[in-house]
């Protein structure tokens, strides 16, 4: 996804702003958003995830300490560690987001 992205980037770095007609830009920033929309709903499904293992994960610390299981404590600290990669994932989604969003203020200003 993240090399998706930076080629579309570079694609979008081509453009000289001087050159570029009114009909282009409008074209170049429906394509932005629809780029966005679809990072978006990624960027929902990433959190969903991130905040079900983050529950998952608040279960198992609370049933491992209340019964001292080690087995609870595990899974815990692995619940722990998958939302946490997922919270990544997030947040670099974020700045691609709103780096698209300084593409759409570029298009824009034409």
């Amino acid at each position: 996804m993240e090399k998706r992205y930076r080629d579309y980037f570079r694609y979008l770095d081509k453009f000289e702003l001087d050159v570029i007609s009114e009909e282009e830009a409008s074209s170049i920033r429906d394509g932005i958003r629809l780029q966005l929309n679809s990072l978006n709903l990624e960027m929902i499904r990433a959190l969903i995830i991130a905040l079900a293992f983050l529950i998952c994960t608040c279960i198992f610390l609370s049933i491992g300490l209340s019964n001292m299981n080690v087995f609870d404590l595990v899974c815990a600290a692995v619940m722990g560690v998958i939302a946490a990669v997922s919270s990544v994932r997030y947040r670099n989604m974020s700045d691609t987001s709103n780096k698209m969003n300084q593409y759409i203020d570029k298009f824009s200003r034409i």
